[in-house]
């Protein structure tokens, strides 16, 4: 017995909108395609996983079949992990460090680093963030060995702006 082929990536982003907007028409609309095109879309992912993804019959509104329930998680995870490449890529080509290593005065208010930290995460969210805490004896001797750039001592002020 033959196994499943290989679904593209457009045919898995088609049968997620499919099933966000509710009806393949909708999906047509927010894809900027022809019904049609969604629709054979659709038979073509099916034909290569070798079940139904929607049951047709009940309504006018495409129903997942249970088949189809069980790789929407999967399909939902595939698609953010291509996204995910995607964005990571795109970092790649404006230059953007692979990786944050941030390391803070032990004696830093913690609620200045999580508002500075979720500013960070929102516009950079694919960079992965090390964070340790160390005394300021440690961070100065960082400082001096070239493993930190910045540094923001408690008690000094920033001119009011951000930590770094």
């Amino acid at each position: 017995m033959k196994g499943p082929g290989t679904p593209t990536f457009d045919q898995l982003k088609v049968f997620l909108t499919v099933v966000d907007v509710g009806s393949f028409a909708g999906a047509a609309r927010k894809l900027n395609r022809a019904t049609s095109v969604v629709s054979y879309t659709i038979a073509n992912l099916e034909a290569q996983l070798g079940f139904a993804l929607f049951d047709r019959d009940s309504t006018r509104r495409p129903c997942l079949t249970e088949a189809g329930r069980i790789v929407l998680s999967e399909t939902r995870s595939v698609a953010n992990g291509v996204n995910r490449l995607r964005a990571k890529a795109q970092g790649l080509l404006q230059g953007l460090e692979p990786s944050l290593s941030i390391a803070l005065d032990a004696m830093l208010p913690a609620s200045r680093v999580l508002d500075a930290l979720k500013g960070f995460r929102s516009e950079f969210p694919t960079i992965p963030l090390q964070i340790r805490t160390e005394q300021f004896r440690a961070l100065s001797m960082l400082v001096r060995q070239g493993d930190i750039v910045i540094r923001h001592e408690y008690g000094r002020r920033c001119n009011g702006g951000p930590l770094a």
